[in-house]
């Protein structure tokens, strides 16, 4: 409790013993708080609605004022009022001494009378260790780990004397009696261009998951090097820190499987000379101008070419192109399939040729009533002829067309 002065004669004769309920620990963002007191006017305890005027000032001769001034008319009883005081958010209660400057104006009077002198704001003793003292020991003595707060840095260490390192706001390392070669901390680049939770060793070793504000990027930085990026849009990069593609990967990639969004279409291409003949003997073989055929006099003869899909690719178009300009014979196109252990072929689908056509003809063979390509069969496609004419009737490819639900 204090006693103010006498306040002059020409005033109401106010005295207040006084009571501050502080405002607790200071924080950006000020808290308002509790003054109470006891009035008494011409030596009796006042009574009756007075009107209170606070101001704080940074010094006892209130030439300094911070905050808002407050205005308030509150009930005295029997001596005793209460005051709720908000002198407005930031700068007031930083931690430097204050002062209340308090004006009382008596029922009646034209002016407010200055109760002398300025009252004092002292923090409660636990507020007072939260000030000042910068490490406060946490459990038990045998594994005490410490909170350091830097008010000069504004940085806070847990476990450690040591302030951190230079950028990080936070930074915390084991508790005691651990290793404390290791510790993470929270940081922000000077500017406000980026922040990051990182994980540092002594020797400088650092890695962080760094958000940049100015190209709102995530990244993965493993001792400076960027390890992994996801960008505003999407873009994932591996080993580089400007992804071109939805994932981008600078070197080799592995993995144990994975399936296209939608079946991926595929071609298969086969030449005149992967045309195997069964009679070796008479036959050209992907001659001067790319075909194969059985010379005359061969007669009947049968060419064939190994079909390799991928398993689970889906057969969509059989395209074989056959040049067959004598006016008489066939040729016939079958895709067909064996089992390991089967020693006949099942014919999928077929097609022939017109004779006496002077172009290469392009002959789709149909149907395909199962077009799946399975891994305990083998596939090929076979050309035959009754009567071989030469190069009149020749191969000259064939195109195999078909999706697949992922990578083969």
């Amino acid at each position: 409790m204090r006693t103010h002065a006498p306040v002059p004669a020409t005033a109401a004769a106010l005295l207040a013993f006084l009571m501050l309920c502080p405002p607790g620990t200071p924080s950006a963002q000020a808290q308002p708080f509790t003054y109470q007191g006891r009035l008494s006017q011409n030596g009796q305890p006042a009574n009756g609605l007075y009107e209170f005027h606070v101001t704080v000032t940074a010094d006892a001769a209130g030439q300094q004022p911070v905050g808002a001034p407050v205005e308030q008319s509150v009930p005295v009883a029997d001596g005793l009022f209460t005051l709720d005081l908000d002198v407005g958010a930031g700068g007031v209660f930083t931690g430097a001494e204050r002062w209340l400057e308090i004006r009382v104006r008596a029922p009646g009077d034209a002016e407010a009378t200055l109760l002398l002198p300025r009252q004092r704001v002292t923090p409660a003793p636990y507020a007072v260790r939260a000030l000042n003292e910068r490490l406060v020991p946490v459990g038990p003595p045998a594994q005490q780990g410490t909170v350091r707060l830097d008010p000069a840095s504004r940085r806070l260490v847990i476990n450690n004397t040591r302030e951190g390192n230079a950028a990080d706001g936070l930074s915390v390392y084991p508790v005691p009696p651990q290793n404390l070669n290791g510790a993470v901390g929270v940081y922000a680049a000077a500017g406000g261009t980026e922040a990051s939770f990182a994980y540092g060793r002594d020797t400088g070793h650092r890695a962080r998951l760094v958000y940049s504000f100015n190209n709102e990027q995530w990244s993965v930085r493993i001792s400076g090097n960027t390890r992994l990026t996801v960008n505003a849009d999407g873009r994932v990069g591996v080993g580089t820190a400007a992804p071109q593609a939805r994932l981008d990967v600078a070197g080799e990639a592995r993995a144990q499987a994975y399936t296209y969004a939608a079946p991926q279409t595929r071609h298969l291409g086969l030449p005149a000379g992967a045309f195997i003949p069964r009679q070796a003997a008479n036959a050209v073989v992907e001659a001067a101008n790319g075909s194969s055929y059985y010379n005359l006099g061969q007669g009947a003869g049968t060419f064939s070419a190994p079909v390799v899909l991928p398993a689970g690719a889906v057969i969509t178009e059989v395209r074989v192109f056959l040049l067959h300009t004598a006016p008489a014979s066939t040729m016939t196109v079958s895709l067909v399939r064996r089992g390991y252990e089967e020693d006949a072929f099942t014919t999928l689908a077929t097609g022939a040729s017109a004779p006496g056509v002077p172009q290469v003809q392009s002959i789709v063979v149909t149907p395909l009533p199962d077009p799946y390509i399975a891994v305990e069969h083998v596939y090929s496609l076979v050309i035959t002829s009754p009567n071989w004419q030469g190069p009149a009737t020749a191969i000259k490819g064939a195109r195999i067309t078909y999706t697949v639900p992922g990578p083969g």
